[in-house]
């Protein structure tokens, strides 16, 4: 893509963003081995959150940024056969690392959430100014919010009330490629209502592909 082309070129020099990744990628290539690699690919998600999300917001605990991976697990029905879903593998900050929820991308079709929908698309997806959704909120907004995001209204009200909280306002997944082939998504969310730039969306086309590059070169 130029775009990319371009933005490997130049965008480094230019967008604090894209030059600390850039930094952080660059580094890596001095040391060896997954371990570290999987440390870069780390900083490189505190990064993104740092970077992307303002400084100082009512809503400054609740950014984050998580990295999900495309695998094939054994769905037990009958008869019992093996779907691609999208996992949760690492995320930002240190208090918010238990991600459990797995997303199912078995066909086009039904790709589930924004990180389905990321993989189904291989384009950065952007959602901003959704609906401030709870528990208790109006089954309309309920249902309107599963339908923006591509979930259905059960899960999202297993996870409210899983983790007694209100909904992210805006997401952003960006996709993964290693080795040419679809990998996983990055994905960020927030509870601030703009917190992503439709305008920057091929910023966070670079930042994908440079942590698929750290991840490439950990050997996965």
């Amino acid at each position: 893509m130029q775009a990319v082309t371009w933005l490997k070129t130049t965008a480094r020099f230019t967008n604090p963003v894209i030059a600390g990744l850039w930094f952080v990628v660059d580094r890596s290539r001095k040391r060896a081995g997954a371990p570290t690699v999987w440390a870069a690919v780390k900083e490189c998600l505190d990064k993104l959150r740092d970077d992307v999300f303002p400084a100082e917001t009512e809503f400054e605990y609740e950014h984050r940024v998580t990295l999900f991976r495309l695998e094939r697990r054994w769905k037990w029905r009958l008869p019992p056969k093996r779907i691609r879903v999208l996992v949760p593998i690492l995320r930002s900050g240190f208090t918010t690392q238990i991600a459990s929820t797995v997303y199912s991308v078995d066909t086009e079709e039904k790709c589930e959430g924004v990180v389905g929908r990321t993989i189904a698309s291989n384009k950065v997806v952007i959602i901003n100014n959704l609906d401030d959704v709870g528990p208790n909120s109006d089954p309309e907004q309920i249902k309107k919010y599963a339908r923006v995001t591509n979930v259905s209204e059960p899960h999202l009200m297993d996870w409210m009330n899983r983790h007694e909280r209100r909904l992210p306002l805006s997401f952003c997944g960006m996709p993964l490629e290693v080795k040419n082939s679809p990998w996983g998504v990055v994905l960020l969310d927030s509870r601030e209502p703009q917190a992503v730039s439709v305008k920057k969306r091929k910023l966070y086309e670079l930042a994908g592909w440079l942590v698929g590059t750290l991840i490439e070169r950990g050997g996965s």
